[in-house]
Parts: C-alpha cells; structure tokens; sequence
C-alpha cells in the first residue's frame, strides 16, 4: 500500500475488489488481538483512503493463522479467506510447471495465489482463460462479478474443500503441513 499507492487505486478502477493482507505482513499467529486490531485497521484504513471503499476480506500473510487470528478479524467485520491452490511462481518455476500445478488443482471456487512479484505472471501462464472456461470455472475482479457467475457443472469437485470449522477460513481450507506462501 505504502509504495504502490496509485496501483492500488489503478485496480480499484479497473473494477477489482481491493482487500486486506495487513500493513507490515506480520506472522499473525504471533500477534495478540489487539496487535492483530492494529495491524488490520492500519492496512484497512489506507486502502480506504486511497480507493474510499473498506476492506471485507483479510488474507493472513505466509497463509498462517490460528483461531485467535481468525476469531478477532471476524470479530472485526472481516471475514478471512486462504487459497486453496498456490501456483509456487515465488520458487521460480516455468510456466509449464506452474501450468501443471495450477490446472490440476483449480476447481470451481478456487482461490489462487500468484505474487506480484513472482516469476511468472497469471497473464503469461499458459492456464488460460479458455483452459478455465471449458472446466467450468472463471476468473473473477470481485464478488460481485462472481456471484453473477453459474458453474457450467454441478457435479462436485473431487478435492471439495472441508466444511467449515471453528478456525477454518471461508474458503474451508487450512494450510497444508509444510506449506507457505513463500
């Protein structure tokens, strides 16, 4: 937010929802509440000044959290949400390799985690839009767009995340053992 404040505006604009991933990218499962309070109100607060809409989701950094983090940002209003496949394009694979990843876990309300900064940017992996469109599943800027999506399928993914548990994120999902987002 501090560095890129008229990209974050630019995608505001561009019609994507702009939520909370905290100001210093703290491990948050270390963090008391009111720690925790702080770290989000501050990210919460500048990216409502600069795109004038507050956050309503919140992604712990590293993807690490336990039922203290997640209890205190819904106690804030937020609700807190973790992807579901990680791309890895922070280890520096190839497009192909990411490709492979991606496509083999993606389903329909999959949350994706590429980095800005990462080697290989979504727009350049070849798991394209049409890749997508023909397993039933679409890239969204915002609920909003989402929720005016149908899934071509109503048949169930085979990997269908958990049902949701004291600790569990929206999503259902609970970082894998041994895994980070980098």
């Amino acid at each position: 937010m501090d560095k890129y404040p008229e990209s974050v505006k630019a995608l505001h604009d561009a019609g994507h929802e702009v939520m909370n991933h905290s100001d210093a990218h703290p491990h948050m499962a270390k963090l008391t509440a009111k720690q925790i309070i702080d770290e989000v109100n501050r990210c919460s607060d500048k990216i409502e000044a600069v795109t004038g809409v507050r956050p309503t989701l919140f992604r712990c950094p590293y993807g690490e959290y336990d039922d203290n983090v997640i209890g205190t940002v819904n106690g804030m209003g937020l609700t807190a949400v973790q992807w579901d496949t990680d791309s890895l394009d922070w280890k520096k694979l190839t497009a192909g390799e990411i490709y492979k990843r991606v496509s083999s876990k993606v389903q329909p309300g999959s949350i994706v985690l590429f980095h800005n900064a990462g080697c290989i940017r979504p727009k350049r992996c070849p798991l394209s839009s049409n890749t997508c469109s023909r397993r039933g599943i679409r890239s969204c800027r915002s609920r909003r767009s989402c929720s005016r999506v149908t899934p071509t399928s109503t048949t169930p993914a085979a990997s269908t995340p958990p049902p949701h548990k004291k600790g569990s994120l929206a999503n259902g999902s609970r970082l894998a053992e041994g895994e980070t987002e980098g």
